[in-house]
């Protein structure tokens, strides 16, 4: 209308016209990004795919309580979000708990109240803290915390009255075990390549449970530690990689890329959950992790293997239902085991022991059941001599004893089965060996390949020739007549048992043929010094064609930790010249990467690539025979989180003697956002005089300040386990008050502590009122 009236100009937009012009305008026209400028000054702003984060409120588990922008994504790309958060109370925390970290611990403010504290209240945070540290190095409940502090100070040792209860023993733990995750990402970081060993089982709580372990190698010398144990509602493929990344991010504090992009295998059990290609832990792993190779357990592989020659070797089969029956007629009877105990001491002569029957499927490890054949073996005389008695008409013993004692001694009298059983000794035992050596926490991939030919060597030996166990076989085995029905066979049943187990070991180690379908797995042979050629003639060619496997399949892991791929091929033949001609062959590569670490940088990174990869899962069992110690059945309660700092502790701290617990106290004070009083003793009211005159002390109730304390500082073990911290601080009300009545010096204590206390004691007595 305006435009047709002369003199009239257009009239101004409202502010809330300009409001929804500006709205719409953002909405259709305007493309927001965002911009490096941001980030001068702003070294915590990241963008990420999801939007922009800010990496010090991420690293705080507290800021993640309140407002989640920029600790998850942002997407609103103005400057006046990157502002308003940087002027946050919020970030201004991040800020100061991240310049904390990076100063050295006694130029901190943690360090600096720390050196306040008189060497006497020191002294008391050193013995709670070795309190909590042997009772997880010793497998004992929390709840003995309490009675162990009352125990010092019946000693002598006054350890003061805060702090002694279950909750600030949690949090003593959790300190504990954060130098020791903190020591393990320090070692992350420093370590180009990454394989993470997992497993799963179930607890005493019957939950299930994903343990897992990273392993790495620096300069030829590989680690394996100790990342975390996540329980999951069920086992999916989906449920357990996000259970690892969880682990990652909360007990290491770090990224999962951070693992991710050095992430170059996996060992694991064969279940398809773990190994599915299509929708395993395998294929999602795949996705971030293109270079990785799944490696399926070698000592499981080996058990696998016996078992499929048990479908077709009878007698194997009647010799495990022999061990198994003989393991639980003895250790369901107390009874059997005494009479056999009598028996043995009645007719036993000098060297001669008795073994209980040990069961034989107890664990994964082929060990297991060489152990319960030796058993049997050691202990054949005395238990054919009780089976015997058993079957006397005179002996008062149940039918179905006797009808067991029969069926025992008509299998251990058979030349067959006696013959078997002296014969597996023989060929188990080089199988054994090799469990051995995969269960070693430290073997190498590249040395099982020359193991597994020389176990396979040795058992083929068997079919021509007899062992040193099977050689003592004759018509009487141990002063008892053995029966030879069918003996006529056994040499058709030894032929037939070896040609299976080998048929079943080159199908279960099909991966470390020459003709492998995983080329991969059987170029790591080139790492095996004891495998390279003599003469330079047949050394010059040795390995380059698995050299050129590896590299086109790890290229990106290695491109990415900075490794120059085309001259690490060059350098092959150069370490291979520069080992032959120093007459290196016979040494380790530990001592060949400090001798040539900066001539020949890139391959020996690729040697490191090649250590780095699990030929087993055996730190996974251990860790879970670990757990099944600390988790009992009267233990079933014990919170996740608990459970994964009383793990660290045990896999990885110091024994009792040589623990130094000075960094778990700094870590401790730390990580309070309000300051640690250890030092704090209660007030006691001036004398009174009572209505007779006569002068008393009268104590009173704990310190509002006191009670504060110990609620801050059991909060966030309050949130983990149902504990019914009242009724545990009205008892140490009451029981202080007791103390104070057979008391009465406490208040020459008060001046000492009245420097570290006056500075917050109003303000604490302010928000307690509050």
């Amino acid at each position: 209308m305006w435009r047709f009236i002369d003199g009239v100009s257009q009239p101004k937009k409202t502010k809330l016209e300009r409001k929804d012009y500006h709205d719409n305008y953002d909405k259709t026209k305007r493309q927001r990004k965002f911009l490096t400028v941001w980030t001068i000054n702003r070294e915590w702003l990241v963008d990420s795919e999801k939007g922009m984060i800010c990496t010090y409120c991420k690293q705080i588990p507290t800021c993640t309580t309140g407002s989640r922008l920029f600790v998850t994504d942002c997407t609103s790309y103005k400057l006046d979000s990157v502002t308003k958060h940087e002027n946050s109370l919020q970030h201004k925390y991040a800020v100061q708990v991240n310049e904390g970290k990076s100063k050295p611990v006694d130029e901190s403010e943690a360090g600096k109240i720390i050196s306040t504290l008189n060497k006497e209240n020191f002294e008391k945070l050193e013995k709670m803290f070795r309190n909590c540290h042997a009772l997880i190095k010793n497998n004992k409940p929390l709840s003995d915390f309490t009675w162990m502090c009352d125990l010092d100070g019946m000693k002598g040792f006054d350890l003061g009255r805060t702090y002694r209860n279950i909750n600030s023993a949690k949090v003593f733990i959790q300190s504990i075990a954060d130098v020791e995750f903190q020591k393990i990402a320090n070692q992350i970081k420093d370590t180009k390549f990454l394989s993470v060993i997992g497993d799963g089982s179930t607890d005493s709580a019957v939950k299930e449970q994903e343990m897992w372990f990273i392993r790495g190698c620096r300069a030829g010398i590989v680690t394996v530690d100790f990342i975390g144990v996540h329980s999951a509602n069920k086992a999916t493929a989906e449920n357990i990689v996000h259970g690892l990344q969880e682990t990652v991010v909360s007990n290491l504090k770090m990224d999962w890329s951070q693992i991710s992009n050095k992430l170059v295998g996996l060992s694991c059990d064969g279940a398809s959950v773990m190994t599915g290609c299509k929708s395993g832990v395998r294929a999602i792993l795949e996705k971030d992790c293109p270079s990785i190779v799944t490696i399926h357990c070698m000592a499981h592989r080996l058990e696998l293997s016996l078992k499929d020659v048990t479908k077709k070797v009878k007698t194997y089969e009647r010799v495990n239902i022999l061990l198994a029956g003989l393991y639980y007629f003895y250790h369901n009877s107390a009874l059997n085991r005494a009479v056999l105990q009598k028996t043995y001491e009645a007719t036993k002569s000098q060297d001669e022991k008795l073994l209980i029957p040990t069961r034989v499927g107890g664990t994964r490890w082929i060990g297991h059941q060489v152990t319960a054949i030796l058993h049997v073996i050691t202990s054949y005389k005395f238990i054919i001599t009780h089976m015997e008695q058993l079957l006397e008409t005179r002996e008062r013993v149940s039918s179905d004893a006797k009808a067991k004692s029969k069926g025992f001694l008509k299998l251990l009298k058979s030349k067959v089965i006696v013959g078997f059983l002296l014969f597996l000794l023989d060929v188990l035992a080089p199988l054994r060996h090799l469990s051995l050596n995969l269960q070693d926490r430290t073997a190498l991939i590249s040395c099982q390949h020359d193991s597994l030919e020389s176990a396979l060597e040795a058992v083929r030996k068997s079919k021509t020739c007899d062992g040193p166990n099977l050689r003592k076989l004759d018509d009487q085995y141990e002063g008892t007549k053995l029966c030879n029905t069918g003996f006529q066979h056994f040499n058709q049943i030894k032929t037939t048992f070896i040609e299976s187990i080998e048929s079943a070991l080159q199908k279960r180690f099909s991966d470390f043929a020459p003709s492998s379908t995983m080329p991969v797995v059987n170029a790591t042979r080139i790492a095996d010094l004891k495998a390279w050629p003599q003469e330079w003639e047949d050394l010059r060619d040795f390995g380059d064609k698995e050299l050129q496997i590896l590299l086109e399949h790890f290229d990106p892991v290695l491109t990415e930790a900075g490794v120059n791929v085309p001259e690490a091929e060059i350098e092959w033949t150069m370490i291979k010249k520069e080992i032959h001609k120093s007459d290196l062959l016979g040494s380790d590569w530990v001592l060949i990467q400090r001798k040539y670490e900066n001539k020949f940088t890139n391959i020996l990174s690729v040697i490191d690539l090649i250590f780095t990869l699990s030929p087993s899962s055996a730190e996974a069992e251990r860790g879970f025979s670990q757990l099944k110690c600390l988790k009992t059945n009267l233990g079933s309660r014990l919170n996740q989180n608990t459970l994964n700092h009383a793990l660290s502790i045990k896999l990885h701290s110091k024994n009792i003697m040589d623990y130094d617990p000075k960094p778990a106290i700094h870590s401790w004070n730390s990580s309070s956002m309000r300051q640690r009083r250890p030092q704090f003793e209660r007030k006691k009211n001036t004398e009174t005089e009572n209505c007779d005159g006569v002068t008393a002390v009268n104590h009173v109730e704990e310190d509002n300040a006191m009670h504060i304390v110990e609620e801050e500082e059991n909060h966030e073990a309050d949130e983990e386990e149902n504990i019914d911290a009242s009724e545990e601080e009205e008892s140490e009300v009451r029981d202080a008050d007791k103390e104070n009545d057979s008391e009465d010096d406490l208040s020459d204590d008060i001046s000492e502590n009245e420097v570290f206390e006056n500075l917050r004691e109003i303000e604490m007595e302010y928000e307690y009122m509050n």
